[in-house]
């Protein structure tokens, strides 16, 4: 038959429970702090990255507009792609008012952040960060400008696997610690339950030593003073069982007669000293 989680449960010992429930609650509060602080992580990334393409793009719209006065065109190009070798930087492109447009664009960054991590965070930029190009209050166009995601993908991502190594790190030392700790107490339980097993089977002289936590010594302690107590009382029953035999033979051997009575006067014992005397 198919046995019950519960009855699984029921096996196991004191130390392989603490660990378990230990090791649930470590992993499971690691991962949930991990994940929000990554999931804060993409927020502030996000805003980030919106402002810094904003500033680039008010940056910028001086220095083309200044170029655009001028029709130099190609040094505009120049200084496009001068810009989106920036860290971060994905595409720039600057559309004149006749609809001619220039753009310079980075090469493709490798994701080292598995997908669904991606998915998860999911950074969310603004589609459309657009400048307007001004110079004495004449229009040369638009300036517009588009950020990558992935790098700040893969940082979020190194620091959520830091974060979960830390909490292996953390949970392996924790349980280090908790069998370090139950090591001695739980040798001083199993030595209690097999000393009550040889004293129940006659062995009164079993002692435990007094090992481990304050609690399990007095446990120990108190196991001692039963047994001493007990072995002390029944040394004495078996002296007090061998003076009365003693007694009863001295009685039983006498040539005088003896004899014992009740409250009501009632012969109960005698001996063979008051058999030939009374017949």
């Amino acid at each position: 038959m198919e046995r019950r989680w519960y009855e699984f449960w029921a096996d196991w010992g004191l130390v392989p429970r603490l660990m378990a429930a230990v090791g649930v609650a470590v992993v499971a509060g690691g991962v949930m702090q991990s994940c929000l602080l990554v999931i804060e992580g993409a927020t502030d990334n996000g805003l980030r990255l919106d402002r810094d393409i904003k500033e680039m793009l008010n940056y910028l719209a001086p220095v083309v507009a200044d170029q655009a006065l001028v029709g130099d065109y190609a040094a505009i190009e120049q200084v496009l792609k001068k810009q989106v070798l920036r860290i971060e930087v994905e595409r720039l492109w600057w559309t004149d008012t006749a609809g001619r447009t220039l753009a310079a664009e980075d090469r493709g960054v490798n994701a080292t952040a598995p997908a669904w991590f991606s998915k998860l965070i999911d950074i969310e930029l603004e589609k459309d960060n657009t400048v307007n190009v001004m110079a004495g209050g004449v229009s040369y166009g638009t300036l517009h400008g588009r950020m990558y995601p992935v790098f700040a993908q893969n940082r979020l991502w190194q620091q959520f696997v830091k974060q979960l190594q830390i909490v292996v790190a953390t949970l392996f030392l924790m349980l280090q610690f908790i069998w370090l700790i139950f090591r001695g107490n739980l040798g001083t339980l199993r030595e209690l339950a097999s000393g009550a097993d040889r004293f129940s089977q006659g062995d009164h002289a079993v002692r435990i030593n007094t090992e481990g936590a304050p609690e399990v010594r007095q446990a120990a302690d108190a196991f001692n003073n039963m047994a001493t107590n007990t072995e002390t009382l029944l040394t004495s029953l078996g002296q007090s069982e061998a003076k009365n035999r003693l007694l009863a033979s001295i009685v039983e051997q006498s040539s005088e007669a003896i004899w014992t009575t009740d409250v009501q006067g009632l012969v109960t014992s005698w001996n063979a000293g008051a058999v030939a005397l009374f017949g």
